[in-house]
């Protein structure tokens, strides 16, 4: 669906624990959404089924690494209440909060630790 604003967006009726919830697309994979959507039938789903032994981490992974640097603000402007320090091997990494939120809404979570902790990283293809 085409919001008001122009982004394009994917309803996904079962998604991460069974919630219903509704992802952008970023931009990059608008032109091939669409042209699945024209594929389907009104109401019909556009991804059925996952295939077997699809890194699906992997690509969510992506995905939230591409979201979060789509919406993160310079981390220069932001106070340190706005700012994610990370500890243990990753101390030194600085995330913006308000980007971390976004980004765990759009994959079907809600806490930014979750992110954190399992996709703001640099992905490598068979990641699981």
């Amino acid at each position: 669906k085409r919001e008001a604003d122009g982004t394009l967006t994917v309803y996904v009726h079962c998604g991460k624990g069974g919630r219903k919830r509704t992802v952008i697309v970023l931009p990059e994979y608008e032109t091939h959404i669409e042209r699945m959507a024209k594929m389907t039938k009104e109401n019909e789903k556009i991804f059925k089924t996952i295939p077997r032994g699809v890194q699906t981490h992997y690509y969510r992974a992506c995905y939230a690494q591409a979201y979060y640097n789509k919406v993160a603000r310079p981390l220069d402007t932001l106070s340190n209440k706005e700012k994610y320090f990370m500890r243990g091997d990753r101390k030194g990494d600085v995330y913006d909060r308000d980007a971390m939120y976004e980004t765990s809404l759009q994959l079907g979570h809600s806490r930014i630790s979750v992110i954190a902790a399992h996709y703001l990283y640099t992905p490598q293809e068979g990641d699981t």
